[in-house]
């Protein structure tokens, strides 16, 4: 998972976009070690992860309004988005959708 405070126009193809702040938010502690791990999972997705403290601007931009939130993008287009922690379940299930590896 590589982190930025800026985007790129590739970062919205086919990526997972992780908005955090692990510093002070409880929620984004216990989920960044399973976006690191699904990051592993899912190599063909690209996983972005974006300091809430480091890039407000991309928070108010992305219409990001509380950490954690995940946004699957495919294509350019935002395809799904979570607000606050999802079981490991729910984000296979999600992210296979977008990704060709198989268990």
């Amino acid at each position: 998972m590589i982190e930025k405070t800026r985007l790129e126009k590739e970062d919205f193809d086919n990526s997972v976009i992780y908005f955090g702040a692990v510093a002070w938010c409880q929620p984004c502690k216990f989920l960044h070690p399973l976006m690191e791990q699904m990051s592993v999972k899912y190599k063909d997705l690209s996983f972005v992860y974006v300091d809430a403290d480091n890039a407000p601007d991309l928070l108010k931009e992305h219409q990001v309004f509380s950490v954690p939130t995940i946004k699957i993008f495919n294509g350019g287009e935002e395809k799904r988005s979570f607000v606050g922690i999802q079981s490991k379940n729910v984000f296979d299930q999600e992210f296979s959708e977008y990704s060709e590896v198989t268990e």
